[in-house]
């Protein structure tokens, strides 16, 4: 691996908000995109051989559905990170604990640190979390797809919104354990 790769020191603005709204844009366009190159290759296909069209286009159509869902899922994984590199960069203020392993852990730490969450919002990132880990560490294969989708990304981003707009209006005095 090269070394500029090893170096984890890629926080030069720091995460907010806006690399929330970032993310699910770039799912979001990325799938508008693909959807129009879909929709101009049906037209196409429609028009060179319409009786083969609808056989055809299923396939492709199936494809690009599971495809989409992928992307959805790519998504959720990019918002928990950013989501856990904020309590750390935005709130905790420590670089160091990027290597704090685990949601429940920084979770935690926020909480030392005088940080609130809701109970519920808290079993509900919990829930978010297990959800992005079974993705990162035992995605399903290609065919077997988790059918998560825009509506539920952005009950993710509402959620973790939520959280950081409390955050944001507390001012914590408590030194962290170490």
């Amino acid at each position: 691996m090269r070394s500029e790769l090893k170096k984890f020191d890629w926080h030069i603005h720091g995460l907010n908000e806006s690399d929330i709204d970032d993310a699910y844009d770039l799912v979001k366009n990325i799938i508008k995109d693909r959807k129009k190159v879909l929709n101009d290759y049906s037209n196409k296909v429609r028009t060179e051989n319409p009786t083969m069209a609808p056989d055809i286009l299923d396939d492709i159509y199936y494809y690009h559905g599971l495809e989409t869902l992928i992307l959805w899922q790519f998504g959720l994984w990019r918002l928990q990170g950013i989501f856990e590199g904020t309590m750390i960069l935005k709130y905790l203020e420590d670089p160091a604990l990027i290597k704090l392993a685990g949601l429940k852990a920084k979770l935690k730490k926020m909480r030392e640190a005088g940080f609130t969450i809701d109970q519920q919002d808290y079993d509900d990132l919990i829930e978010w979390g297990y959800l992005r880990n079974a993705l990162s560490h035992c995605p399903p294969e290609r065919y077997g797809y988790v059918a998560l989708n825009e509506d539920d990304i952005k009950e993710y981003i509402g959620l973790i919104k939520k959280v950081i707009s409390l955050w944001d209006k507390e001012k914590p005095n408590i030194t962290l354990k170490p």
